[in-house]
């Protein structure tokens, strides 16, 4: 199943690594340490989740399109 769904499992990843990330960053909040201030790198990451999303409830966009542009801009992320 790895094998014919590689993308899948890669963003099934990829959404446990962010739930890590926010997990530690929620401890270090809680520890009393200061949240980083978003860079443009940062802030393009919901900019483009809130355009996919208003795309879909316009309809101007189906749900393979969306959950593949969501695929897309967590993917650009990583690298």
């Amino acid at each position: 199943m790895l094998k014919a769904y590689p993308h899948m499992w890669t963003f099934i990843k990829c959404i446990q690594n962010e739930e890590n990330r926010f997990r530690h960053l929620l401890l270090q909040m809680n520890a009393g340490a200061q949240a980083r201030e978003k860079t443009a790198a940062t802030s393009f990451i919901p900019k483009r989740i809130d355009t996919l999303n208003e795309r879909y409830k316009n309809g101007e966009i189906d749900v393979d399109q969306l959950l593949d542009g969501f695929s897309l801009t967590i993917a650009k992320q990583k690298k």
